[in-house]
């Protein structure tokens, strides 16, 4: 996604209209399609047919695999249907999947499939097209995300010695642990029952709001709290709506119905410094980030910025807030064949697939690689401690219930602009991936006539009809449905991924960021950013957006002379964890910072965290910094939530020389 700036950035605005040429252009390309495909399929069929030798009556004999020459190693060793065990560290991979045609963000299956190919376990040509080989994952891990009892099912050579060499090709932080033969029709992914995970956390995650972060090494869980955290945890457990949980899912989409056995968080123990807890939860399937936000929004309840009902209010049609928590911690710890097992696991021929002996070695391996590395960033990182500072910004109470009600009373032009929007996302997306749109600086559409191939001019249109559906996705983020203006946001993220991978123009970056900007400067926005969130830990993407809100900031303020109390507040609490840090000079913060502690109460007490860091990192001078600072120690103080936090910056400040 290193050139997402190239979507973000135009200042498009967008015209939709939901009978329009959306449609008509999906019609068009999929109409297309199918004609030619009429077209072609045929000659096609019967040019493959022709390599076949003529029979009697002029019948054509197809070949046999035996007919067709083998190579040396085909003949040498027989290819056979096995599932390996995956066990491998993610930090510093971006997932389990592999993105074809992009060697910027390096997966696990990049690595797999190299060492594979390396190792003479599958043929060159097999790394371009993995469906050649029948392969499939189990489970598809986020980027970061580490696993201990990953699952690939896929065809190779059975050479000799055949996992250590496999091994000797991957990097030290991916192992496969086990190999077994399977059937010739399973499917790792098809044929799994169930998923177990882990997730691992430091336990100062559980504390109150106004802890200070910053001594998190000194925090232990009590246990009442951890008997509350697993009661949380425990309402998890049946069938539930998880619509909110994901992205892209519909209130009424069966598919975001998923079935959880278990979830529990075990007894703390203390790795370094810090005390560490362990998540566990198995399931049925889960979606795409829907640990995480299960996580998240229990944390957010224990912290005290929610109440146990937001848990419900989550399962139903409403649209709510779910904060998704780090992806660090996250393991994938088994897989389960339970129906593979009793159906063919004692029939003789196959194994069952369990890994009761590879017990040793899978332990062996999360202690050395997995654990470690988890440990190890976040006591360097603070991964949670930062994303815990921006749970203030979620609104928890806030819901799209009304847009929702809305939604279901409008007639059928509003849901067909959403079916408009999916339709174009996965149109323009295969568009760019088949590179079917024009590559270049594009001329005006009046110049398409003229001495210009067919496949040129094609190419020139659909570009056009891309720019435009770019325009118009745009406005729509605005749009009064929450659904349609989710869908836009979806579409518009995916337009940017796949530009990254599939480049159509080289732009001037100085002006290119309009998109955070027209979503951050529209009103009543706050469910719709908080999906957008999602997106931040993407480097660019975070760097275009601070952009954005730099001068959205300085605008707002001189204007209205400071900021409302309420956004002085989500400002104050994360600045000095989340953007202070992360700013090469943060000197110009200074005014803000004293407009905010020149307000009173309990805008000064957060301000104050700021100043902090500002003062001894930066050298600030403050006049009359004290004579303010005693001003605020009046009895109201013991009152106000971020007491604790002042306590402890007045007895950093008052005990300084």
């Amino acid at each position: 996604m290193q050139k997402i700036r190239a979507l973000i950035a135009s200042p498009r605005v967008l015209r939709i209209k939901s009978n329009g040429w959306l449609y008509k252009c999906a019609g068009i390309r999929w109409m297309m399609s199918e004609e030619s495909g009429n077209v072609l399929t045929k000659p096609l069929k019967r040019v493959e047919e022709g390599n076949g030798e003529s029979g009697e009556n002029g019948h054509i004999r197809k070949k046999l695999k035996s007919d067709v020459e083998q190579t040396g190693d085909e003949r040498k060793h027989p290819k056979r249907k096995v599932v390996l065990l995956l066990a491998y560290s993610g930090k510093g991979y971006y997932g389990m999947q592999r993105n074809a045609g992009s060697s910027q963000f390096k997966t696990i299956e990049d690595e797999l499939v190299t060492a594979l190919i390396k190792s003479g376990c599958i043929p060159d040509n097999h790394g371009d097209d993995m469906k050649k080989m029948s392969f499939q994952r189990c489970a598809r891990t986020d980027k970061g995300v580490s696993a201990a009892g990953q699952v690939v099912s896929l065809k190779l050579w059975m050479i000799e010695d055949v996992k250590e060499k496999i091994n000797s090709n991957l990097p030290p932080q991916i192992r496969v642990l086990g190999l077994k033969r399977v059937t010739g029709g399973f499917n790792s992914k098809n044929s799994c029952d169930a998923r177990t995970y882990s997730y691992l956390l430091p336990t100062v995650a559980f504390a109150p709001k106004d802890y200070d972060t910053q001594n998190s090494a000194a925090f232990r869980l009590e246990p009442e709290t951890l008997q509350r955290v697993n009661r949380l945890f425990g309402s998890y457990k049946g069938t539930h709506n998880f619509h909110n949980f994901t992205s892209q899912k519909a209130a009424r989409d069966p598919s975001a119905r998923r079935y959880i056995t278990e979830m529990t968080c075990g007894e703390p123990f203390v790795r370094g410094d810090t005390e560490f807890a362990e998540i566990t939860v198995r399931g049925q399937s889960f979606m795409m980030h829907q640990i995480r936000k299960m996580i998240g929004l229990v944390i957010a309840v224990v912290k005290g910025y929610s109440g146990d009902e937001v848990l419900k209010r989550s399962w139903g049609e409403e649209k709510v807030d779910v904060p998704k928590a780090p992806g660090l911690g996250l393991v994938l710890e088994k897989v389960h064949f339970d129906r593979y097992n009793k159906r063919f696991g004692g029939d003789g021929l196959h194994e069952c697939l369990e890994w009761t002996e590879e017990e040793q070695a899978i332990l062996a391996f999360k202690e050395e690689h997995i654990y470690p590395s988890i440990v190890k960033t976040e006591c360097q990182e603070g991964s949670m401690a930062s994303w815990m500072a921006t749970l203030p910004i979620h609104d928890f109470e806030a819901t799209a219930t009304g847009a929702q009600d809305k939604d279901r009373g409008q007639s059928e032009k509003e849901k067909n602009v959403v079916c408009a929007i999916n339709g174009c996302s996965k149109l323009f997306c295969t568009s760019l991936e088949r590179r079917d749109l024009y590559v270049g600086q594009l001329p005006k559409e009046e110049l398409l006539i003229g001495d210009r191939s067919a496949d040129e001019k094609y190419c020139m249109f659909m570009r056009h009809r891309y720019n435009d559906c770019l325009e118009q996705l745009l406005e729509h983020i605005n749009h009064e449905s929450y659904q349609i203006k989710e869908s836009a946001l979806c579409a518009l993220m995916k337009f940017a991924s796949m530009e990254g991978k599939f480049t159509l123009q080289d732009l001037d970056w100085s002006e290119h960021y309009s998109f955070p900007r027209e979503l951050i400067q529209m009103e009543d926005m706050a469910l719709l950013i908080s999906r957008f969130q999602e997106y931040l830990e993407m480097e660019d993407v975070r760097y275009y957006v601070m952009s954005s809100v730099r001068e959205n900031l300085g605008r707002v303020m001189d204007k209205n002379k400071g900021l409302p109390s309420s956004m002085y507040k989500k400002v104050l609490v994360i600045l000095h964890d989340s953007i202070l840090p992360n700013i090469s000079n943060p000197t110009p913060m200074i005014d803000f910072l004293t407009a905010a502690y020149d307000v009173g109460g309990a805008i000064s007490l957060l301000a104050l965290n700021g100043l902090f860091v500002l003062i001894h990192q930066h050298n600030l001078d403050y006049p009359d910094f004290y004579k303010k600072l005693y001003s605020l120690l009046e009895p109201s103080v013991f009152h106000v939530k971020y007491r604790a936090r002042f306590f402890h910056l007045a007895n950093l400040f008052l005990s300084s020389t």
